[in-house]
């Protein structure tokens, strides 16, 4: 077995996951964590948070996070993309 240094290793990994249609996101502080991770769960559940809601699932485990604030929340589904 070879070995690789660790950068060379994280680069691969990156061009491999962008030839299979994953983006690269730079991400400098919370903040754009943050977005980053509303942007995501609004686009896969298909819906739209509040800054409200996404407090509340800030604030809990995200185990079962996002079914427990939809069951107390008023959603606005996305609308469908093609």
């Amino acid at each position: 077995m070879t070995s690789q240094p660790e950068q060379l290793l994280e680069d691969n990994l990156v061009k491999q996951l962008q030839s299979l249609g994953y983006g690269f996101i730079a991400l400098k502080d919370d903040n754009d964590l943050n977005t980053n991770l509303k942007a995501q769960l609004e686009k896969h559940n298909q819906i739209t948070l509040t800054d409200k809601e996404f407090a509340k699932v800030l604030s809990k485990p995200f185990t079962g996070a996002i079914k427990r604030i939809k069951s107390s929340a008023s959603w606005k589904p996305l609308p469908k993309t093609s």
